[in-house]
């Protein structure tokens, strides 16, 4: 079953993403009415009258209902459940749909912008128990956040004009765009699989494969992780340049591995251990002298590299 190109991949989860009015939602509905055995959660759930503990249980078997429990009270909504649905707010009849949502035995869970009304503060946490929730079952999730498709996604289907023009890993799509209207879909052509070895105040550090990066995110030391970093964020130094990156925490040494031109700039690839990309222009190509194997330093604030729990 393709519907506007869209390959269902049994046993893990795909982010359907792209821009507002791509069709994304309208995928989704599509995918419902043609499949059987779904939990569907919609973009603005529906609550009845009554107690919201009420609806929370609504078409749920008494094993579901207190699986629902557990996740309304883990996303805060303990005190939300002996009042009348009709005081919920936004966000609170978000939380209350995706646990009623998630709490279904369904093989099959179909998620539309699950965290958009979320509070920000909150969203790292019901994201990590979506993920478990979700996990060995076959999930579609819906979001135009970037953010989101890293911490929810095992696959990645970019939506554009209604119609899927890319899907593979995450990392796969966000490394490789098929396109250039792709590219500037995704925005993020660096995303990187590591663990937290240690976390500040205001900043945490990565180990990538043996490549230490620095970032910003609410995680914990030893957490798995996804990094993101924007290729546009990237500056491309000599070597021997005495400024060295200026204030960029990050840092390091590599060499060119590889430059295509996209549109009127440059998508240069450095080997800093792992492949950073990096969009450059054709006059600073021109001025730092780069070509295959040039040695330069790679440099990107630590405020610009974005660090989310897997």
């Amino acid at each position: 079953m393709k519907p506007n190109g869209f390959e269902l991949t049994s046993g893990v989860t795909t982010v359907v993403f792209g821009p507002n009015g791509s069709g994304k939602t309208t995928l989704l509905r599509e995918l419902v009415r043609e499949l059987d055995g779904v939990a569907y959660l919609p973009q603005q759930p529906y609550l009845f009258r009554g107690l919201a503990g009420t609806n929370l249980g609504l078409g749920l078997s008494h094993e579901e209902c207190g699986l629902a429990g557990q996740y309304a009270r883990r996303f805060g909504l303990a005190d939300l459940l002996a009042q009348p649905a009709q005081v919920a707010s936004g966000g609170e009849r978000a939380r209350l749909g995706l646990a009623r949502t998630l709490a279904r035995s369904d093989d099959i869970v179909m998620l539309d912008e699950p965290l958009a009304a979320v509070d920000f503060a909150e969203r790292t946490a019901i994201a990590a128990t979506i993920r478990h929730a979700l996990r060995g079952r076959t999930g579609v999730i819906v979001t135009h956040e970037i953010e989101q498709v890293v911490a929810l996604g095992d696959r990645l289907a970019i939506m554009i004009d209604s119609t899927v023009v890319q899907q593979g890993t995450v990392a796969e799509v966000m490394a490789h765009p098929a396109s250039e209207a792709v590219a500037r879909t995704v925005g993020v052509a660096n995303v990187y699989e590591g663990e937290v070895v240690s976390a500040g105040a205001s900043t945490v550090s990565v180990d990538a494969s043996g490549v230490p990066l620095i970032g910003t995110g609410d995680v914990d030391v030893g957490a798995a992780v996804r990094v993101l970093i924007p290729a546009e964020t990237v500056t491309l130094l000599e070597q021997d340049s005495s400024s060295a990156g200026g204030s960029a925490r990050n840092r390091w040494r590599g060499t060119i591995q590889d430059m295509e031109p996209v549109g009127r700039l440059i998508d240069v690839v450095v080997d800093i251990g792992i492949p950073l990309r990096a969009i450059v222009t054709p006059g600073s190509v021109d001025e730092l002298g780069l070509d295959f194997g040039t040695p330069v330093i790679a440099a990107v604030k630590a405020a610009a590299v974005r660090v989310v729990v897997q």
